[in-house]
């Protein structure tokens, strides 16, 4: 088992991967998409 100082530690060097398309209807989508954890909805508040 991972211990729960390395998990904090890797979630405090975590940083969020540059999205692989910027343009077109993917981009739009990579930009406007929330996660499963927020219930999967687009949010047009971030463009």
């Amino acid at each position: 088992m991972v211990s729960q100082e390395e998990i904090d530690a890797r979630l405090k060097a975590w940083k969020r991967p540059e999205p692989k398309f910027k343009k077109g209807w993917l981009g739009l989508y990579c930009k406007i998409a929330a996660s499963g954890s927020e219930g999967a909805v687009l949010k047009f508040d971030n463009l």
